[in-house]
């Protein structure tokens, strides 16, 4: 009788050994490529380092997803950044299976929701804040697209995170301080920043879009259904945005500048502190304080770029990086609150979006030159976050793991799938900490399955 039980439950035995087999074979140890000889290593972060993959997530959710994700494992890095561009059904199938194998092989996920709705969107001209936070409750939250029996839902947070319960970490929208990060926004700059170098910025009134991002970071921490994730502040551009407009500019060779550069101007004006500066004084944020004694995210979001700091000569960015966010934002959001780097890096294809890195640390006329020159670049800032622990940084996304067009340069890997010098200075600074976080989250996950596949053997010999 117990033979006969065994031998028809047998394949099953079978499968689980088989599942477990392949399972060890594919996680199998990681290891680090040897830099080049002449690329110095830089110390180890004392954050967490990811990168920004959207640019990867064909690869990931194709039939290479599992090469592609353990090619992103091998960086070292213990996360990726994705944006969430379209939320439809259909759409998530891509997401699904990125996410899958960026989990088998342990890469943890920050998701950027922006506004993913191919329709029922926000009218960008409404500056009634009560009106606003109604449209998030009815289609940030809970997405749209019910309105009619040809309609597609699109989830909306409360269902993108109930269906991801890997990603723990959700940004809300990317730049909020930005004139025309929508093509719909440039005339009424629905969620951004007046900011006279910007294309339309002079034609709106500078409190309306921070207004409104308070709005959308209150509802949602408030009212969202997972208590669990943790929500950060869209990437606040520039810890360092003076304009010589208002003020002089702050660095100079021999000198970081007078303290007065740094002074608080009224937060109606724009000033080099205005990003954040307007988020934490938006009427939605201060009530949010007010009623629960905190600030309605769990940690800040920062892109800081250095555009102006080096207006008038180079400063290492583990100077102007610290003390930018010391004097600019520390103000504002004191040190318990982490920050999140969630953008970061230099562009080889443009000298408009940020100075150019063939021009800093030294002056480069190669190609070879402008790439050693974005290492160093990065291991300033890993040395300056480093010695700087009471800034409390937890996170520092590179932008971008990969080059996807020829016009952003910006990945650690170019178009032609080269390593960059800046790949193994970035591996090199990761792999202490992600490395460790990776093999966590792979013998968890397959210790879950090996569970998984016992009950379902216990099941079937019940």
């Amino acid at each position: 009788m117990f033979k006969i039980r065994f031998s028809s439950r047998f394949p099953l035995v079978l499968l689980l050994l088989f599942l477990l087999q392949v399972l060890v074979s594919g996680f199998s140890p990681l290891t680090t490529q040897a830099a080049p000889l002449a690329q110095a290593n830089p110390p180890a972060a004392s954050f967490q380092l990811g990168t920004d993959a959207t640019v990867m997530l064909d690869k990931l959710a194709g039939t290479e997803g599992a090469v592609a994700a353990r090619e992103i494992a091998a960086l070292g890095g213990g996360w990726v950044r994705l944006e969430f561009k379209a939320t439809d059904p259909t759409n998530l199938k891509r997401y699904d299976r990125a996410i899958h194998w960026l989990q088998v092989y342990g890469v943890q996920v920050m998701a950027v929701l922006v506004d993913p709705f191919a329709t029922c969107y926000s009218d960008i001209n409404e500056r009634d804040p009560a009106v606003f936070a109604q449209w998030v409750r009815d289609v940030y939250l809970k997405g749209c697209g019910q309105d009619s029996a040809n309609s597609v839902h699109q989830l909306g947070f409360n269902e993108l995170t109930a269906r991801y319960p890997y990603i723990q970490y959700w940004q809300l929208w990317n730049e909020p301080n930005v004139c025309g990060f929508l093509q719909s926004d440039l005339n009424a700059c629905g969620y951004g920043l007046w900011r006279r170098d910007t294309t339309g910025g002079e034609r709106v009134g500078v409190r309306y879009g921070m207004q409104k991002f308070g709005v959308l970071l209150a509802t949602v921490y408030a009212e969202r259904t997972n208590k669990q994730v943790k929500i950060v502040s869209g990437g606040i551009l520039s810890a360092y945005n003076c304009s010589p407009e208002y003020e002089t500019p702050c660095n100079t060779n021999d000198h970081p500048g007078p303290d007065n550069c740094y002074k608080l101007l009224p937060w109606e004006n724009y000033g080099c502190d205005a990003g954040v500066n307007l988020l934490i004084n938006s009427d939605a944020v201060q009530n949010f304080l007010k009623t629960y004694q905190r600030l309605p995210f769990d940690l800040l979001g920062l892109h800081p770029y250095q555009f102006a700091a080096w207006a008038n000569g180079y400063v290492p960015p583990a100077d102007y990086l610290t003390q930018d966010i010391q004097r600019n934002v520390r103000r504002f959001v004191g040190s318990a609150t982490p920050i999140l780097i969630s953008e970061w890096g230099f562009d080889l294809a443009t000298t408009t979006n940020q100075p150019a890195a063939c021009k800093y640390p030294v002056a480069a006329t190669t190609s070879q030159g402008c790439e050693q020159n974005i290492s160093s670049l990065m291991t300033s800032m890993i040395e300056g976050l480093n010695a700087h622990p009471d800034l409390n940084i937890s996170h520092v996304f590179w932008y971008n793991y990969a080059d996807q067009t020829a016009t952003i340069q910006a990945g650690l890997i170019d178009q032609g799938g080269r390593k960059r010098s800046s790949y193994y200075t970035f591996q090199a600074a990761a792999s202490r900490l992600g490395l460790a976080s990776q093999q966590q989250i792979r013998a968890n996950h397959l210790a879950g399955l090996i569970l998984t596949g016992i009950k379902l053997v216990q099941a079937k010999l019940a």
